[in-house]
């Protein structure tokens, strides 16, 4: 399912019923590197405003614009940590 947002990460996809047992971080990083983009995915904690950010093979933790996400319902990226 596409879904249209505002902000950095204009696309959201639901993606279900992959054939092999894979984790979001794995489907992320292929993505990211298959189609050259970055990939805002979540990090599965309790921090509505803390997701990872795979760009090609590098993975880190973002942390999103938080008034953004509460008004608009999008994702505008704040800070990006070097590490997850």
């Amino acid at each position: 399912m596409l879904t249209s947002l505002a902000g950095d990460f204009p696309l959201w996809i639901d993606m279900y019923g992959f054939p092999e047992k894979r984790s979001d971080l794995e489907i992320a990083v292929h993505i990211a590197k298959e189609c050259d983009v970055e990939v805002l995915f979540s990090d599965n904690t309790i921090n509505d405003y803390r997701w990872n950010l795979a760009t090609g093979a590098r993975v880190r933790a973002a942390f999103i614009d938080s008034d953004f996400f509460d008004v608009h319902n999008g994702f505008k990226i704040a800070e990006v940590l070097d590490c997850l």
